[in-house]
């Protein structure tokens, strides 16, 4: 049915009615520009040395998935609407997995090519995946700190790498293969386009995948390693890579890099997805070639900035946080990410070595003063659910197995807990130092409601304001963390710590296990803990790791070494990225929520006016 406008036009008294048919619709023409500006909120933590993923990072990591690419990828479809994970082939094209659950083998995608032209195939990885052995001390543990291989047989070192430097990896050399090639090593190529995987334990598929889609999973070229000095050392890793971005496989290149200024990305002539059709970018839109020629990833440090550029059209899209929220809101030009399961922690973390936050009790009290409810609403906007951790929601039947109750305010109880302690109504204990990062706003905020609300129980907090790079650098290791557990003071705020690997094990490995190669700020370790978490490397039966879950979550709700706050809605936590909906039309973001980069894949984003694959 055709609709028709009658306007009625009165002359003289009199009306005469106009019958005027509507006009045509017209498909809007896409908006696409020559370059796609991002505003970010940081620059890359320490640098973009992709040999850092060993401690996972860097991080926000600009180049995941848009410039390094992995063997598996995520579905990000099923993911975020749907809460259902899918693997689904990357730079492997299929794979095979043995009854028993130990061994792994990827075929790989023949053809692919570096972006400086270096050939991509098993050697490659290879050689990464024995760089971490080999930054990791030579540990078992060298994936995010599980022990998954039996390394007896493995003799991987400086000697090793002269023998590749002299080879080369597009057509190694007898000498190379044979090391290569070794069965008796647990990881080993079967010639250039297959790797195999040998386990020392059953585990599941989704938990192992689940890891290749992380940090340790983006893969570099190996051969521009090998050209440019090699790894380093474990404590002292090549200074060359900080600013000279290792090559990749993915839809875009790395042109140009500013240092805490900006990255400038350009289309890759050599991505081997370019001819990909829309059926099969529509199937896995993590392999979109993208759709603009240049991309500048910048820099900004002040929200106000970013927030400006967007609304005046110098960005397309920005992370804008808490102090300009209200305006994204009130804007009905801008759109913005957030998901209902969400994954990010926000926690308050409580040094379990250093007096007095070493006495249980002392931990349980400050656990039961926090108001909750007070920091959803005003830090969080109401854009969060409280959880109990270390597991967050969108681990589905992972997430709080046991279904313990997440602490709630009760000052008469964290006061009883105080005077059990042997400090009724604080008297006798030392200030809580609480460090945050210097124009940390949103950390400002968390912080004085946490002061005013363990100072209603009598404990005085101090609030030290210092720059991020002073308040990380005690920060690493379980082991690093014990050396210098003075330096990280009482208390931390743990402002929205996601996934580093799509894994249930990957936060009880973090937060609460020395085994943790990042985020044990608490320092701690319980035996009924590290026997849970070892379950995770000991068998492939779900069922059995949910019980000894359910064991070790009742040993942490009476430890209190975390007093586990909310997880948040909003993609960074107090606010998000942001977009001009006249101009951008969707755009995907990191699967491992914001755990590996919380800026947007850009060569995910279509414009208005684009037919969606």
């Amino acid at each position: 049915m055709v609709a028709v406008v009658v306007i009625a036009v009165i002359i003289g008294g009199t009306a005469y009615y106009l019958s005027i048919p509507p006009p045509t619709p017209t498909k809007p023409q896409p908006t696409i520009p020559k370059l796609l500006v991002i505003d970010h909120n940081m620059y890359p933590i320490t640098s973009l040395n992709q040999l850092l993923d060993i401690q996972m990072l860097p991080w926000p990591n600009y180049m995941a998935f848009t410039h390094f690419q992995t063997l598996v990828s995520v579905n990000l479809t099923s993911y975020f609407k749907e809460g259902r994970i899918e693997f689904l082939p990357c730079l492997a094209t299929s794979w095979e997995i043995s009854e028993d659950g130990k061994t792994y083998i990827f075929h790989l995608r023949e053809g692919v090519k570096f972006d400086n032209g270096d050939p991509f195939n098993s050697y490659n990885v290879w050689v990464q995946f024995y760089g971490f052995y080999w930054l990791a001390s030579n540990g078992s543990n060298f994936m995010y700190g599980l022990s998954l291989f039996d390394v007896r047989n493995v003799e991987y070192g400086p000697a090793t790498v002269e023998i590749l430097n002299r080879s080369g990896l597009a057509n190694p050399t007898t000498e190379a293969l044979a090391i290569m090639e070794d069965k008796s090593w647990p990881i080993y190529c079967e010639g250039p386009y297959k790797i195999v995987f040998r386990l020392a334990v059953p585990f599941a598929k989704e938990f192992f995948f689940g890891m290749l889609t992380g940090h340790q999973g983006l893969l570099y070229d190996a051969q521009y390693l090998l050209d440019h000095g090699g790894y380093g050392e474990p404590a002292n890793l090549n200074p060359y890579f900080n600013e000279h971005v290792f090559p990749g496989t993915g839809p875009y290149k790395v042109d140009e890099v500013a240092v805490n200024s900006y990255v400038k990305f350009s289309k890759n002539p050599n991505y081997w997805g370019n001819q990909l059709s829309k059926a099969e970018i529509k199937a896995n839109a993590m392999l979109d070639p993208g759709h603009v020629d240049q991309v500048v990833v910048n820099t900004k440090l002040d929200d106000f900035t970013r927030y400006t550029d967007l609304a005046t059209g110098q960005a397309h899209m920005a992370a804008i946080l808490s102090e300009n929220w209200r305006l994204v809101k009130a804007n009905l030009n801008f759109s913005y990410a957030a998901f209902e399961t969400p994954a990010r922690n926000i926690a308050v973390v409580m040094n379990t070595v250093i007096f007095p936050t070493n006495i249980t009790k002392v931990r349980l009290a400050i656990a039961h003063a926090i108001d909750y409810d007070r920091i959803i609403e005003q830090v969080y906007f109401g854009q969060a659910v409280r959880y109990f951790g270390p597991n967050t929601p969108n681990y589905g039947t992972f997430y709080n197995p046991g279904k313990l109750p997440p602490y709630q305010r009760d000052l008469d109880k964290a006061r009883r807990y105080l005077e059990e302690a042997g400090f009724p109504n604080g008297k006798g204990l030392p200030s809580l130092e609480l460090k945050i990062g210097s124009g940390d706003t949103i950390g400002m905020l968390f912080a004085t409601i946490v002061q005013e609300n363990l100072g209603e129980i009598g404990i005085d907090v101090k609030i030290l304001s210092l720059l991020p790079a002073l308040i990380n650098a005690p920060v690493g290791s379980y082991q690093f963390n014990l050396e210098h557990a003075e330096e990280i003071g009482h208390l931390r705020l743990n402002g929205g710590y996601a996934p580093d690997f799509l894994s249930p094990s990957n936060f009880w490995l973090a937060f609460v296990s020395n085994r943790s190669l990042w985020g044990n700020t608490g320092i701690y370790s319980s035996p009924k803990v590290e026997w849970a978490v070892d379950k995770f490397s000991q068998t492939a039966n779900t069922a059995e790791i949910i019980e000894a879950l359910k064991i070790a979550e009742e040993q942490i709700w009476n430890d209190a070494p975390i007093a586990w706050v909310c997880t948040t809605k909003l993609w960074m936590t107090a606010g998000s990225y942001v977009w001009d909906n006249r101009i951008v039309k969707s755009v995907e973001f990191d699967p491992n929520w914001t755990g590996v980069t919380d800026s947007p894949l850009f060569n995910t984003v279509i414009f208005v006016g684009e037919e969606s694959p």
